[in-house]
């Protein structure tokens, strides 16, 4: 079944190795969806070594576009992780000693755009929603041991997986106050909501279903001149006699005007649908 899905709340692209260097220029190629971005064991310059605890028979690979000034997605919205006897990315770089940790964080300073003590392992800024990098001690390429008890998948590892990846949803997400896309259908008032509905921006929503307070008050409001629209519960068609009276005609979308409160003879929410963001 199609699972619905909202680009617009946000995009995020992780990757390690090779993986994370394909993530990071995503946004380059996309850059009003990619909103965010965790990379793990990458840097700008490749060392692939037949011999890696000696650093002997290597092969070298420039990647040095993947420096920060070509990566279009903010260092603000960037994390960089990667062990410091990483051999592919920086502890091989000088022959015999697999121990490079200097090399390692010039090649992770260069991809984050971020620079900090290189006796500092954790160098995520406070001051730019803790982005930056994380030089893991004595972890080199393949640090990701995901069974259950390992540091990597402690939540209170600071280069582990559930803090980043809680990381990541916070800054990839985008923030809009909830309410109606402006610009589009606004609300509709009648019964039932039509189920076909689409919004340019958020997600088609009715009021009674909606788990945000705010976001059900805004739905249940509309302008002036149509507030208290009660919902169309004639059954009684044209003609013949008499029966009741024709259905009205369907009202058209507005745009909502906020107010402080809603009106006392406004109808349930369910009687109203919007585009929410």
């Amino acid at each position: 079944d199609h699972i619905p899905v909202d680009c617009q709340l946000g995009v995020v692209v992780s990757g390690w190795s090779q993986g994370s260097h394909v993530a990071s220029l995503a946004g380059n190629y996309a850059p009003s969806l990619i909103t965010a971005g965790l990379f793990w064991g990458n840097g700008n310059y490749n060392t692939a070594c037949m011999l890696s605890s000696t650093c002997m028979l290597c092969a070298v690979t420039d990647v040095s576009c993947m420096n920060s000034n070509y990566v279009s997605l903010p260092k603000e919205k960037r994390r960089n992780i990667s062990g410091d006897r990483d051999t592919f990315f920086g502890a091989c770089t000088e022959s015999w000693g697999a121990n490079n940790r200097e090399n390692v964080i010039d090649q992770l300073q260069a991809v984050s755009g971020y620079s900090c003590s290189s006796t500092r392992n954790n160098c995520f800024r406070q001051n730019f929603n803790k982005a930056g990098y994380f030089v893991i001690p004595e972890k080199g390429h393949n640090f990701m041991d995901v069974s259950p008890t390992s540091e990597f998948m402690d939540p209170e590892t600071p280069w582990g997986l559930p803090s980043n990846l809680d990381w990541l949803a916070e800054q990839g997400r985008v923030s809009s106050p909830s309410g109606v896309c402006s610009g589009n259908s606004g609300i509709t008032a009648g019964n039932p909501c039509s189920e076909s509905s689409e919004c340019e921006c958020g997600r088609w929503l009715k009021a009674s279903e909606s788990d945000n307070d705010e976001a059900m008050l805004t739905l249940t409001k509309s302008d002036s001149s149509h507030r208290g629209l009660p919902k169309n519960d004639n059954k009684g068609g044209g003609g013949g006699g008499g029966g009741g009276k024709p259905n009205p005609s369907p009202t058209p979308p507005v745009t909502p005007v906020p107010t402080t409160s809603a009106p006392t003879d406004a109808p349930s929410p369910s009687d109203f649908c919007g585009c929410i963001y």
